[in-house]
Formats: structure tokens, sequence, C-alpha cells
């Protein structure tokens, strides 16, 4: 039984000893030894919206101004490169009791002055590398008494997509 431990000892030792020098051989390297990393990065742009759709719901005074109450979408953007972060319409009207034209959805970023919604990209913002960073765009729907007869309206979509400069 001795002969035995001695033989498992010894036999435990070498086996320890040859990991080592596997182990030591390949995980030291000697000072001339040089090893190379190699990466490429594309220009990625990520853009996210705090929510799908927006719902007005204008009464008289709000007709009687010419314009809905103003929502706001806000946008997200995230990028390593230049972006430039654009807006358009999917549609020339919305389904509804009558035709409304697509120019009666309005936007502005910031103090800017509204400008109406076409199928044309609009420029609405553009910047650099970034986190995360928040851009409130804000929407109001232009509205008129003779035009705007009772009934459900719908626009699909307006369309938000980062872009380079």
């Amino acid at each position: 039984m001795l002969k035995t431990a001695k033989y498992l000892l010894a036999t435990a030792a070498f086996a320890a000893a040859l990991c080592v020098s596997i182990s030591g051989n390949a995980a030291f390297a000697a000072p001339d030894d040089e090893g190379d990393f190699s990466m490429s990065v594309p220009g990625v742009r990520m853009l996210t919206l705090d929510r799908r759709s927006l719902e007005f719901s204008p009464g008289g005074p709000e007709l009687e101004a010419g314009f809905s109450e103003h929502k706001v979408v806000v946008a997200s953007i995230s990028a390593n490169a230049e972006w430039m972060l654009v807006v358009s319409g999917s549609a020339a009207a919305w389904q509804g009791p009558w035709a409304k034209p697509v120019e009666d959805i309005q936007w502005r970023y910031g103090g800017g002055q509204y400008a109406s919604l076409t199928m044309n990209e609009a420029s609405v913002v553009s910047g650099g590398a970034q986190s995360k960073r928040s851009y409130p765009v804000h929407f109001r729907i232009k509205l008129d008494w003779e035009n705007d007869v009772p009934g459900e309206y719908r626009y699909e979509y307006v369309m938000f997509q980062l872009t380079t400069p």
C-alpha cells in the first residue's frame, strides 16, 4: 500500500509539473515576442422613440385657434459617428371622413417654427458621437371648421430615421 501511495504521489507530482510546464509556456511570452490585435468598428447609429403613437382630441377651442394641442415624441440617439435625424410622412393624406392632407401635421424641434410634414425627408437635428441623448420633437395638427368634419381620422406613419449627413 505504501508503494502504491508513493507511485500515485509521484505520478501526481509529474502530472502537476507537466501542467505547470505546459501552461507556463503558453501563458508567458519572451520579451522579444509580439502579439497583434485588430478590430474594424463600423459607424453605428441607434434611434429609439419614447412612444409609437400620438392621439389628439381637439374641441371647440382648438378648432377656433386652428391647431390642436401639441404633443411630444422624444427621440433618443446613440452614435459613434456623425448623424442626422430626419422626419417624413408615409402617405399624402389621412384616412377619415375626408382626405386631410399630410401637411396638416406640423412639427418643430427646440424653439423653432412649426413646419408642415411632407412625404419628403426634413432634417430635424444633427450631431456627432454621443450616448443616449434625447431630442424632443413637438407635433400639432392644423384644424379647420369647414374641412374637419366629425369622425375618426388616422394617419400612418410619421417616420423618423437616422441618416449620415
